[in-house]
Parts: structure tokens; C-alpha cells; sequence
């Protein structure tokens, strides 16, 4: 249990989601079901990524974990949009069969 508990990080959680939150209000074209689904996947995005970025960059400060995180949950947008456009131009040819 404590490993799991080491695991998450409610700072860049509550930092993602608020880059997140703002990142919604800002694009007025998403319905509540996209939304919901932007900000927990900047939620899940600034928890996991923000530590690496804070190992993998030992120059930048730890306080500044939470600027990431938001700085990360704020473009989650952008990351999902780009995956959207990537996974459909190169999957669409491997839908299956049209039957008549």
C-alpha cells in the first residue's frame, strides 16, 4: 500500500487538472464528455510525467514540479488532438471489411 501511496502526487494532480480546467474554459467548441476526458487524462499526465521530467532534468528546481504539471495539463489538449489526427490518418485502412 505505502508503494502505491508513493505514486501519486497530489500536487501535480491538483495542478494538471487545474491546467486542465483552464484549458476547457478557454476552447468554448468541447461538449462535457470531452472535457471530462481532457481533464483526467491531465490529471493521470501531470502525476506520471512531471517526476520523470524532475529526474530526467536535475537542473531544474523541485519546486517547479508544479509549474510542469500545469504547464502539461494545459497542453494535454494539444497531445490528445495530435494523437487523434495520427491514430486516424494510419489506422483507417485497417478498419475491417464493408459488407453490402
Amino acid at each position: 500500500m505505502d508503494v502505491a501511496m508513493a505514486l501519486i502526487h497530489t500536487q501535480f494532480i491538483l495542478s494538471g487538472v487545474a491546467g486542465g480546467f483552464l484549458h476547457s474554459l478557454i476552447d468554448r467548441k468541447l461538449d462535457a464528455g470531452e472535457v471530462a476526458r481532457y481533464i483526467s487524462a491531465s490529471a493521470i499526465l501531470s502525476n506520471f510525467m512531471t517526476p520523470l521530467v524532475l529526474i530526467f532534468v536535475p537542473s531544474i528546481p523541485e519546486g517547479a514540479g508544479v509549474g510542469i504539471g500545469f504547464g502539461l495539463g494545459y497542453g494535454v489538449f494539444r497531445i490528445c488532438q495530435f494523437a487523434d489526427r495520427y491514430i486516424d490518418k494510419n489506422l483507417k485502412p485497417f478498419e475491417g471489411p464493408e459488407h453490402d
